[in-house]
């Protein structure tokens, strides 16, 4: 006698077995909604996309239910979001990763990634030393200017401007020499715009010898 297990086959109690067990762990993950508020700010500046509802996901999951029999035959929360943005007949995933980046590279090559909170502008968090020498600050296609928020070297977020030339101009000033008395090892130049993003005094560059 030989016995051969073989896999249950798809059916509308396996589906919604399955749902139930995805659903929290995909729908609402934080990935997901990353996702979600990501497709609002292009939904905002682009005709062509409809924001993404709670129910667009779930709806798409239990598609991809339909045809499965266990977890890891589900796509991840990013494929899921590709495939209901193709609802409108476009490359929706594309645009948004176009128009909305997770992430934005400064000049200095250090890659911050980009928050879309519901209700108030995207934004980056950074140290002060990552921006100098920058006039402006990392702008997306969707909305433009992020607003950037700057921390100390603890970390410590200490000031949060979309005008980074008016930061520098008219606060930076004041916020250097208190910085400059807590953190002396780090580097505070009097002109922000000229100098290098090096974050220590030691990383600067030697003076030339006479």
């Amino acid at each position: 006698i030989e016995a051969t297990r073989l896999a249950a086959p798809p059916s509308p109690a396996t589906a919604a077995v399955l749902f139930e067990a995805a659903r929290e762990r995909i729908v609402f993950a934080p990935r997901t909604q990353a996702w979600v508020a990501r497709v609002a700010v292009v939904a905002a500046h682009h005709d062509t996309l409809r924001p993404v509802s709670t129910a667009d996901i779930e709806a798409e999951l239990r598609r991809l239910c339909t045809n499965a029999t266990a977890l890891s035959e589900l796509p991840g929360a990013r494929q899921i979001m590709w495939r209901v943005l193709k609802r409108d007949g476009i490359a929706g995933g594309p645009l948004v990763e176009q128009l909305a980046p997770a992430t934005v590279t400064l000049r200095a090559d250090t890659e911050l990634t980009v928050n879309y909170p519901p209700d108030e502008p995207p934004f980056v968090t950074g140290f002060v030393q990552d921006f100098f020498g920058s006039r402006c600050g990392p702008l997306i296609a969707a909305g433009g200017a992020l607003a950037v928020r700057l921390c100390a070297p603890s970390g410590r977020p200490v000031y949060v401007t979309q005008d980074l030339a008016g930061f520098w101009k008219h606060h930076y000033p004041t916020l250097r020499a208190d910085l400059a008395r807590r953190y002396p090892d780090h580097h505070w130049p009097d002109d922000p715009l000229s100098a290098p993003p090096i974050r220590l005094q030691r990383e600067l560059p030697a003076a030339p010898e006479d």
